[in-house]
């Protein structure tokens, strides 16, 4: 008898949880799958599995606001993840590293060989789900010019690794509007 109350209190949980998701969503027209349960893979896993739901969800609010959707690209990918690696060694939590006051990720899509046009960074940690991220940065005025930017390529990079200190679970998504159509 206890363990078909504990299955009926954590079906009420999953289901309240996924209202809850449905309910934040309506505002945008785009009702995400409802998860009961974080991935428990492993952290790769888990980490490769949240970068390629953004990437979906990226495009799917594009889609949804009327925008084209952005193009993935190899070198905003690389440079996402250079920005998780400085944040990592330096540690910082800033579009800006406090060193230089500068923001490395302009230079980084330089050294990489993408010269933009437009470009733009979103910064997330600490969350679970792609679609907790993805709410937070529509809901944010500034993340969401991003998403509404006139942007044409996306790269992200996710980091599950524990040896950040101030939080697990970063993401960086590098957005870019290269000067040329072969910098992609």
């Amino acid at each position: 008898m206890k363990n078909k109350n504990k299955i009926l209190i954590s079906c009420a949980i999953i289901f309240a949880s996924c209202v809850i998701g449905i309910t934040l969503y309506v505002r945008f027209e785009t009702i995400p799958e409802c998860k009961s349960t974080p991935v428990t893979s492993s952290a790769s896993d888990w980490c490769e599995s949240l970068d390629n739901e953004l990437y979906k969800l990226h495009n799917d609010y594009r889609e949804a606001m009327g925008l084209p959707t952005f193009y993935p690209n190899d070198k905003l990918a690389f440079v996402a993840k250079l920005k998780i690696e400085e944040m990592i060694e330096y540690n910082y939590w800033d579009h800006k590293n406090p060193e230089t006051g500068q923001v490395s990720t302009w230079s980084f899509m330089k050294a990489e060989g993408y010269e933009y046009l437009l470009a733009g960074e979103n910064l997330g940690k600490d969350y679970n789900y792609a679609d907790e991220i993805m709410n937070f940065w529509i809901n944010s005025p500034e993340h969401k010019k991003n998403l509404d930017g006139d942007y044409t390529d996306i790269g992200i990079a996710v980091d599950c690794d524990e040896r950040y200190k101030q939080g697990n679970n970063l993401v960086v998504v590098v957005f870019g509007k290269p000067n040329q159509l072969e910098n992609r």
